[in-house]
């Protein structure tokens, strides 16, 4: 178990810098107080027998690849505020079978949650960009008050043209479909797809 100090000999601690316990295999657990306020690119990756972790409250993004192969990681609160979920954040957490994303967020990039288990995800209504295969979990639903996205039969589509942005595990294409984004159905192996006539 790791905990953080929130201060050294007087001197809060604020950061915690890029890489900085990378490839720690024998960390389980991480305590992060809330004088921490940013967390730099793969601070933990590839801490393959990391389980929780404890994220300050005060953080604005979750940075690129912060999580990225930690294959055990399980239980992850992300605190009330941010506003970014960065490339490649969770990618590879395969045991990660819930998370919550808070209202705040608006941007989530690309392999953000890929290679996670998720049983559920739920995209807030603020979310107005978000990247290809950064979405990957057995039920998708977008919050019905988002302007720039909503959810069918667990498809992602925009709502401006209802091009899918990003296609369910099902692999079931809406009827309203007019065009299937690129890379909508990476990784999603599916024997058999029906493609609706009305595909441009």
């Amino acid at each position: 178990k790791v905990i953080i100090p929130s201060e050294i000999k007087g001197t809060p601690v604020v950061a915690i810098i890029a890489r900085a316990f990378w490839k720690c295999e024998t960390i389980t657990s991480v305590y992060i107080p809330d004088s921490v306020k940013n967390i730099y690119d793969n601070a933990f990756s590839s801490c393959k027998n990391l389980e929780r972790v404890r994220l300050p409250s005060f953080l604005d993004s979750i940075k690129n690849a912060l999580f990225l192969g930690c294959e055990k990681l399980k239980e992850i609160e992300l605190p009330n505020g941010i506003k970014s979920i960065s490339n490649s954040a969770f990618m590879s957490c395969k045991s990660l079978k819930e998370i919550v994303i808070p209202e705040s967020v608006t941007s989530i990039s690309l392999n953000a949650f890929w290679g996670c288990n998720l049983k559920q995800l739920r995209i807030p209504k603020f979310v107005d960009s978000m990247k290809p295969y950064g979405i990957n979990a057995d039920e998708v639903i977008v919050d019905s008050e988002n302007k720039t996205y909503y959810s069918v039969d667990n498809c992602i589509l925009t709502r401006k043209d209802n091009i899918l942005f990003s296609g369910g595990k099902n692999g079931i294409i809406p009827e309203i479909v007019s065009v299937i984004g690129e890379k909508a159905f990476y990784a999603i192996e599916k024997e058999r797809m029906d493609i609706p006539g009305n595909i441009k």
